[in-house]
């Protein structure tokens, strides 16, 4: 998208809502000297935690999915 003409020279703000606040931060992370902003709008601490608490059966098949077990620490 950013070699589009329309697009090349222009800021590029990336924008997340709710779920999509995850995507947007990891693409802002990838995309730090390309983009000018990032709005994060209802956002969560992560995936994992959200798993954690509507599905803890799976806390621990997904801190070794994911290799980050400190979603399984905390206390909900």
């Amino acid at each position: 998208m950013m070699e589009r003409k329309d697009v090349k020279n222009t800021k590029i703000i990336i924008y997340g809502a709710s779920l999509g606040s995850q995507v947007s931060t990891h693409l802002a992370r990838i995309n730090k000297d390309k983009i000018s902003g990032l709005v994060i709008d209802g956002g969560m601490s992560s995936f994992a935690d959200i798993a954690a608490v509507f599905a803890p059966q799976f806390k621990d098949a997904l801190a070794k999915m994911l290799s980050f077990g400190l979603f399984c620490e905390r206390r909900y």
